[in-house]
């Protein structure tokens, strides 16, 4: 993005600025920039952004910034998208309507030489997604209320003119109070209630190539020439009412083809003992034709998805006061939250993002005790930890002075044709070799994940989750691509956009190390 494009991203008027002195500028001012901030954490990350706990100078309170850095959304050509996610939560705010308040609120915006600041509301409690793989255990209520509130927070935003077009549990953050807030409108559509939604060619395909890991909620005609619709939301609304209750989105398959096909052949199942009301509720929601979509009908001068509402699931929820009413099993929630324990952790912490703030800002993400993560119950998450995999499929055919040019191409020939046939991971490689392979967690947010490592000529080096059998993404090797031994079990590899934060629980990380560093030198160096 050139500096004249990256000036377009300025921020909206604060219209309650009110008299200040000059020295204290008002949060949403445009005289706002990072000094008017302490940066805390880090507490998540996107292909082009990462966003830190924040907390002004002025009132102390805390917010989320989300800072995109403008040589990379020119790299990846994602203008556009953050044009589009500005002009989306800047109606939003306008638009606010406090009995439908499921929105992370744009605060402030500002830029500098190399980023783009957005300012948003801070969700204390993190995200649906870890919510949602444990609120299998919680009851049908659980899934009652929140997909109650899924369907006021879409019923409002295409109300005002928006489809949001990305609707899955990781766009979803929950507040100190377990209320759910939209997040993330890069890939939405503002649309004319008079002209229809159409489609958009340009999102259409960049969202294609931007599938991994969350092909599982996108409607059919997402996947066609089709034009996009109000209803498109309402399928992946179908979907996380079938995750919440079953554990599990509806499609599935070993790569995101194979579930695009499953889902344009609406190819799903319900298991035993699944929730009859919740399973009509779910088999309305999840049809091809979005005409025929339940709720499709409800659609007119004034939004109001009545049908679904009335579906006897929802017998008895009172839609519109749920933003006031307390979730189900919120005793779970009580500990503590007045202010995130980083703040004492540094009492003497100075605003901005100067060398100092960056250096510490990383460690700090280094450091967390988060290698492992435990549910709300206090029970262990055996959906990521590693020794519930098994580690019978860790491998290497790398000679061991780390040479690839030591495997005659008859070896070469005869571990792909063994691989072809033995080794079930080989339909995620794209038919290279598999140099190196095994159990790693990966190390994203506030958690650790458990993933399949898959290191092939190329070089390439993929990533898979070892449970669903599903391709969840590659770490881009380069020449600049480096690794870095933190101790026996973690390690990073460094890439020019972003550093992977690796565990192997073998403590084995010397070994990934020299495989990694090794492929690289031979095909860069």
């Amino acid at each position: 993005m050139s500096l004249a494009s990256a000036a377009a991203v300025d921020p909206p008027n604060d219209r309650a600025a009110g008299n200040r002195p000059s020295n204290q500028p008002a949060i949403g001012s445009r005289k706002n920039n990072a000094n008017d901030f302490y940066f805390g954490k880090i507490i998540g990350e996107g292909s082009f952004s990462t966003v830190y706990l924040i907390k002004d100078t002025l009132h102390k309170k805390e917010y989320a910034a989300k800072i995109c850095s403008k040589a990379h959304i020119v790299r990846e050509k994602k203008q556009k998208a953050v044009m589009r996610e500005k002009d989306i939560l800047i109606l939003i705010k306008d638009k606010w309507n406090p009995r439908s308040p499921f929105f992370v609120k744009l605060i402030s915006t500002f830029q500098d030489t190399e980023s783009l600041y957005f300012v948003l509301t801070y969700a204390e409690r993190g995200d649906f997604f870890t919510f949602l793989k444990k609120s299998k255990r919680k009851g049908i209520d659980v899934t009652k209320f929140y997909s109650g509130e899924l369907i006021q927070a879409v019923e409002h935003l295409h109300n005002i003119g928006i489809i949001h077009r990305d609707l899955k549990p990781e766009n979803i953050l929950l507040t100190r109070e377990m209320h759910i807030l939209l997040t993330d409108f890069g890939s939405g559509k503002l649309y004319n209630k008079d002209e229809g939604c159409g489609s958009d060619d340009e999102v259409l395909e960049n969202r294609r190539a931007s599938f991994v890991g969350t092909a599982q909620y996108v409607s059919p005609e997402m996947l066609s020439s089709q034009a996009i619709t109000l209803a498109s939301d309402l399928w992946a609304v179908g979907c996380m009412i079938y995750q919440m209750i079953s554990g599990s989105p509806p499609f599935q398959a070993g790569s995101e083809y194979l579930i695009f096909q499953k889902i344009q052949k609406l190819e799903y199942s319900f298991q035993d003992g699944f929730n009859d009301q919740a399973q009509d509720l779910v088999e309305n929601l999840l049809v091809l034709d979005p005409q025929e979509r339940l709720g499709s009908a409800d659609v007119s001068d004034h939004v109001c998805y009545k049908t679904i509402k009335t579906h006897p699931f929802f017998k008895d929820l009172d839609f519109e006061n749920l933003y006031r009413t307390p979730p189900p099993n919120m005793d779970l929630y009580q500990e503590e939250l007045d202010q995130d324990p980083v703040w004492d952790k540094y009492p003497n912490i100075t605003p901005g993002l100067g060398a100092d703030n960056r250096h510490r800002l990383f460690r700090e993400s280094l450091d967390e005790s988060t290698l492992t993560s435990e549910d709300e119950d206090g029970e262990d998450e055996e959906d990521d930890d590693p020794a519930c995999y098994s580690l019978t499929s860790q491998s290497s055919c790398l000679p061991e002075s780390g040479n690839m040019s030591e495997i005659s191409d008859d070896q070469r020939q005869q571990l792909l044709e063994e691989q072809r046939q033995n080794n079930e991971y080989h339909a995620f490689v794209q038919g290279n070799l598999i140099l190196k392979q095994g159990i790693l967690e990966k190390r994203k947010k506030m958690f650790s994940r458990a993933r399949m490592f898959l290191l092939t000529e190329g070089p390439r080096l993929f990533y898979v989750d070892p449970k669903e059998k599903i391709l969840k993404g590659e770490v881009p090797l380069c020449k600049e691509t480096k690794t870095e031994m933190k101790n026996f079990k973690i390690f990073f590899v460094h890439t020019p956009n972003r550093i992977y934060y690796l565990i192997d629980p073998q403590s084995y990380a010397t070994q990934w190390c020299k495989a990694i560093d090794g492929v690289v030198n031979y095909y860069f160096h």
